[in-house]
């Protein structure tokens, strides 16, 4: 029973990679990650704030614009507000839940912004930005590569 644990925990099922062609990103590759429930709830909350901050950052200069020129926008309320001012409550779920998502192999946390050097393997993009792909690649595809060490890790048995 120890040996099909570990065995797991090294490559996938062969069932999960079947028919896949082991060059596409499609397939899993990688360690499992042990917390898979955590990992997805950062990803998620990695593309949530980031779609938050845009949304809030247009219905404010929407507002700014509306109150000048009534005609310009009229579908615009003033209850628009509301998104800017419920930033803070999704930075605040971010830090939650991103504090608690870490590498398996490096321990380094995989969705706090850090000024490290990235591993060039890394999901990035322009070189300067990581955490959008990294959270889109882990839920698109169910595995990642660590951006420190560079380790593949999948989430699917």
């Amino acid at each position: 029973m120890q040996e099909k644990q570990s065995d797991i925990i090294r490559t996938p099922l062969k069932e999960t990679n079947l028919g896949k062609n082991p060059q596409s990103r499609g397939y899993i590759r990688g360690v499992l990650h042990p917390e898979a429930g955590k990992l997805r709830n950062a990803a998620i909350s990695v593309i949530l704030i980031q779609g938050h901050l845009l949304l809030s950052i247009y219905s404010c200069i929407s507002l700014m614009i509306s109150v000048d020129f009534p005609n310009f926008q009229p579908w615009i309320k003033r209850e628009f507000i509301i998104i800017p001012m419920s930033l803070p409550l999704s930075v605040i779920f971010y830090f939650i839940t991103a504090q608690k998502a870490k590498c398996r192999v490096c321990s380094q946390k995989l969705f706090i912004q850090s000024k490290a050097i990235k591993h060039v393997k890394s999901h990035q993009f322009f070189r300067k930005f990581y955490l959008l792909p990294l959270a889109l690649h882990l839920l698109l595809f169910q595995w990642f590569r660590c951006p420190s060490c560079g380790t593949s890790i999948r989430i699917k048995k």
